[in-house]
């Protein structure tokens, strides 16, 4: 090895690495250096100073365990445990530091604030109130603009809300622009490296936004969908995505895109179409929500003492039928089934007469009767002038349950354990079909004997399938037929969505499949790629695009950086204390490292990218890209609690409970590459 040219790394107390010929307390550490004798003096008594001795001569004294970066002609820097700095602040809440500028930008309790590294300056660029905080803030490349995430809580809401992104000019502190704001609060950001575009993580969306213009190019949403329903168009359907939010998806160029998310409406429990698929009806153990598709806009909600399992619009979409309980404590409720004002839902009638809750309601095209489905049993027929029943049907309905007027009103189908038809004007039962898979998990699809298939769909058509019509297996989710049978979308166990063409029995592409909640980003150095990371998996996206060119199977990423310079590594933290680096060129694994001190809250790579620094819940450590060795950390007696670190040039930023430390490094001299 040639110690002119690469410098030998000296550490302590755990040691020299690699030229170390004894060590121990009371002790002297010795190295050989090109011929010279390298010694480290331990002194014998507490308060004394550590002498670093070369052949004899004393070169420097220091008072704490050192970690020097050394050669054969002098001390090029020696890093102190003591941070080089501190800035206090109030419980940091994230900082960002600009890769090529020395600008550095905390948020505490208090306020923005701007940080001059080199002059040592300090600006407040927005001040924080009570009705609002930011939980997040980035700083471009330069150092000339940061971008900061707002949102506050909600009592009477109970959530956060005005998730505002806003740009400030760093030398004046002036808001250059502001993003239209979101259902929650923003809680990670990101400039792309040209500065155009900026990244951020708001609730379970991630989005793109253009720097000048502020417009949306990109909106990933998390694809866990829990229902499904077709419109009675059959080219568009509604899924329940993550038990809150609503989604609806447009079929088209055999494919089937997101194209709306309305918000959220948590847990819920029954959905109906109206007005031809002009308005969405949803319902949860609360309210009753009306959507109009037409503007995507909550149109009113109606708040309700029940618990509602079941809804139906009449044909002018003016009333709604609900069906359920009466409250949800099991020893006091009773089933309830009433008409109600759609637009400020006032009681307009009362069916009395089931004894479990309805679990199916349909209304018939003329708005005169209505028809509801127990698990009690029997089927009940309502004439809706004056709420009577007129006829029961002998029949139960297993949920998840289907009912509908089908032939013009004519008749009466019940899709449950199996699939029933009775004539309305006399009640006499036409057909009993058992379903493909029976009670409780599968009443969908029932063969009759001259090999038709027949379903119905949750928009109330009866659908005959040929017997060359492929229709995939349920496997316990929920499934349903578009009205004209083309399509069958279903549910899986982990909660996906399927889409399914009955003709070729081919699996349609979803657009638009989301990052799973992402809680953490970062951009690449070339600003063309972003990564998201969340619970199963980090994935990797082109700007602009909606899938991932790349997902990386990982559980819990906590942390993500890209390597900088020209690089083409993206490190990813782990709840486990892991971290494993890959080349997203071609996928593969560069680095596994097992830090064994705590999750991973932070990485970041230096700007020649020939460090990694890295923030656990117990250390701050520094890794050596080319072996991936460490060559320097902090344990909980430098720094308390570390929550995130951030390069500034050569200056290595960490954010603790008391602010920030500032540890310099050496401009003229990088880190060795052996």
């Amino acid at each position: 090895m040639n110690f002119l040219e690469t410098p030998a790394v000296f550490r302590a107390p755990s040691g020299f690495r690699g030229f170390v010929s004894r060590i121990g307390i009371g002790h002297v550490l010795e190295a050989d250096v090109e011929g010279k004798k390298w010694q480290l003096d331990e002194p014998d008594r507490k308060g004394a100073l550590f002498k670093l001795v070369i052949d004899g001569q004393t070169i420097t004294q220091i008072d704490r365990w050192p970690r020097a970066w050394v050669d054969t002609v002098r001390l090029r820097h020696l890093e102190r445990d003591r941070p080089d700095r501190r800035i206090d602040s109030r419980r940091p809440i994230d900082i960002a530091a600009s890769p090529n500028g020395p600008t550095l930008v905390v948020v505490d309790e208090a306020g923005v604030v701007v940080h001059d590294l080199e002059m040592r300056l300090r600006r407040t660029v927005a001040v924080l109130g009570q009705a609002s905080r930011v939980h997040a803030v980035a700083v471009d490349q330069g150092g000339v603009r940061v971008a900061a995430g707002f949102g506050h809580y909600a009592e009477d809401e109970g959530s956060w809300v005005d998730g505002t992104v806003r740009i400030f000019r760093v030398m004046d502190g002036s808001k250059e622009v502001s993003f239209m704001p979101e259902r929650e609060r923003i809680h990670a950001l990101a400039f792309t490296v040209d500065g155009d575009r900026v990244v951020s993580a708001c609730g379970q969306q991630v989005r793109v936004h253009r720097a000048w213009d502020q417009r949306i190019e990109t909106v990933l949403q998390r694809r866990t969908e829990d229902d499904v329903a077709f419109s009675p168009r059959g080219n568009t359907f509604i899924t329940i995505e993550a038990k809150n939010d609503l989604a609806l998806w447009e079929v088209r160029d055999r494919g089937a895109r997101r194209s709306v998310i309305f918000g959220d409406h948590p847990n819920v429990t029954a959905l109906a179409f109206g007005l031809g698929g002009a308005l969405l009806a949803t319902a949860n153990h609360e309210d009753i929500r009306i959507w109009d598709l037409r503007t995507m806009a909550l149109a009113w909600t109606l708040p309700r003492p029940a618990e509602t399992i079941a809804l139906a619009f009449t044909p002018r979409a003016d009333k709604l039928l609900y069906g359920g309980w009466t409250e949800a404590d099991p020893y006091r409720r009773k089933p309830v089934l009433a008409v109600v004002d759609a637009h400020d839902g006032r009681t307009m009638l009362e069916l009395h007469g089931h004894t479990d809750a309805p679990n199916a309601i349909a209304v018939d095209a003329t708005g005169q009767f209505a028809v509801s489905a127990s698990f009690e049993g029997p089927v009940r027929v309502w004439r809706l002038s004056d709420g009577q029943c007129v006829r029961m049907l002998d029949a139960k309905a297993h949920a998840p349950a289907r009912v509908a007027f089908v032939n013009n009103g004519t008749e009466i189908a019940l899709l449950a354990d199996q699939l029933t038809r009775w004539r309305l004007e006399d009640g006499s039962r036409i057909e009993r079909l058992p379903t493909r898979s029976g009670a409780p998990y599968g009443g969908d699809i029932a063969n009759r004997k001259d090999g038709t298939r027949v379903g119905l769909s949750r928009a109330g058509a009866l659908v005959e399938l040929a017997p060359s019509t492929v229709v995939p297996p349920r496997n316990r989710g929920i499934l349903d037929v578009s009205p004209d049978g083309a399509l069958v979308a279903k549910t899986v166990e982990q909660g996906d969505l399927v889409l399914t063409e009955t003709k070729e029995g081919k699996e349609l592409l979803l657009h638009a499949p989301s990052s799973s909640g992402a809680a953490v980003l970062a951009t690449s150095p070339d600003g063309i790629h972003y990564a998201t990371g969340d619970r199963v998996a980090a994935r990797l996206y082109r700007l602009g695009a909606t899938e991932p060119s790349a997902m990386y199977p990982t559980k819990n990423v906590t942390a993500l950086a890209f390597g900088a310079g020209d690089a083409t590594w993206l490190a990813i933290g782990r709840e486990d204390g892991f971290v494993e680096v890959r080349d997203i060129a071609n996928g593969t694994v560069v680095a596994s490292i097992d830090l064994r001190s705590g999750d991973v809250r932070s990485l970041a790579f230096r700007g020649d990218g020939r460090v990694l620094a890295v923030a656990t819940s117990r250390s701050v450590c520094l890794l050596l890209t080319n072996e991936w060795q460490e060559i320097a950390s902090w344990d909980s007696s430098v720094i308390q609690d570390p929550l995130k670190v951030a390069w500034a040039v050569f200056r290595l930023v960490v954010a603790d409970n008391d602010g920030c430390l500032v540890f310099e490094y050496p401009d003229d001299r990088p880190p060795p590459r052996r």
